[in-house]
């Protein structure tokens, strides 16, 4: 009980010393223009080594934001519903996707992905529209954790698909 109250009470004395601060004092932010012909939901989103910008939108377009060019630039399509990304490097990220942990590189190195693989698939859906993938973030082991949404009540669970 002791060592309870010591800690509650240095909690108190750092909390009461600490400063609140606003947003703007701790960040600054700037409105990028809407990729054209893209519907703008991001569903994730990194910072690539370079400092460009990196985003995966809710229909499946990853496209890269160029500091200096100061635009949208397509680099990857085809993805289902992204909800997380893992920067790796320039030319490689990981995505969430509905369905699964996707590796996506530009081997080439010619500013488009070419290579998609699939890391793991081995989470159950049945079609519900509520079975969400999020995360992509890598532990301290290396390997990576996904945290899976289960399904709506509302929209009726059925039998796994896949």
């Amino acid at each position: 009980m002791i060592k309870h109250s010591i800690f509650l009470l240095l909690s108190i004395v750092v909390c009461l010393g600490a400063e609140a601060k606003t947003w703007d004092q701790v960040c600054t932010y700037e409105q990028l223009p809407n990729p054209e012909g893209v519907d703008p939901q991001i569903g994730a989103l990194g910072t690539l080594p370079n400092g460009d910008i990196i985003a995966a939108f809710h229909r499946g377009e990853i496209m890269i934001f160029s500091n200096e060019k100061r635009k949208w630039q397509p680099w990857g399509s085809g993805l289902q519903e992204p909800l997380g990304m893992h920067v790796e490097n320039q030319h490689s990220i990981v995505v969430v996707q509905r369905a699964e942990l996707t590796r996506i590189s530009d081997s080439d190195r010619d500013g488009l992905a070419d290579t998609y693989q699939s890391i793991c698939s081995a989470w159950g859906m049945s079609g519900n529209y509520h079975e969400f993938a999020f995360g992509a973030a890598k532990g301290p082991d290396g390997q990576f954790v996904v945290a899976l949404g289960t399904a709506s009540n509302g929209g009726g669970a059925r039998p796994e698909i896949r």
